[in-house]
């Protein structure tokens, strides 16, 4: 709040399941002081959750958004998997309670040949091939995953 005076707004959240239908809704008024800022948290709770799954990785889609006075002056998307892990030092790692072996490899940011600017394409046949090769984690290294890769 970069005001001189406090501010009342609404703090609104709607959740999406994968199929993009509108699952929970949660509205909370809120007050921030003149020249300050914070952190909002809000709890959701969804019985029977589709999980993120390696083969179908269900996502989730929460909008967020800050009301005052009927006007929204901010939104923010956020996409996420349900799961569950576990991870067991005699038994190994869990996902969702079954027991899953994970696969992985290092991939850097870049392509070879193509470069950093890797087009999507390029990303996508890469991961395909790995996929079918048995990968199922990657750990990118040296610079973060492009939005194309994380996507």
């Amino acid at each position: 709040n970069n005001y001189d005076q406090s501010q009342a707004f609404t703090l609104e959240h709607q959740l999406f399941d994968p199929v993009g239908t509108l699952v929970k809704t949660q509205k909370e008024e809120r007050q921030l002081e003149k020249q300050t800022s914070a952190t909002y948290g809000q709890k959701l709770t969804l019985e029977n959750p589709k999980l993120w799954e390696l083969d179908n990785p269900q996502l989730y889609t929460l909008q967020t958004t800050v009301v005052q006075n009927g006007k929204e002056l901010d939104e923010y998307t956020t996409s996420f998997g349900i799961r569950s892990i576990l991870f067991d030092a005699e038994k190994g790692f869990f996902l969702n309670g079954k027991n899953t072996a994970i696969k992985g490899v290092c991939l850097h940011h870049d392509a070879g040949l193509v470069g950093a600017a890797v087009p999507d394409g390029v990303w996508r046949r890469r991961l395909e091939k790995l996929k079918e090769g048995g990968c199922n984690a990657i750990r990118i290294s040296h610079n973060p995953g492009s939005e194309a890769f994380l996507q």
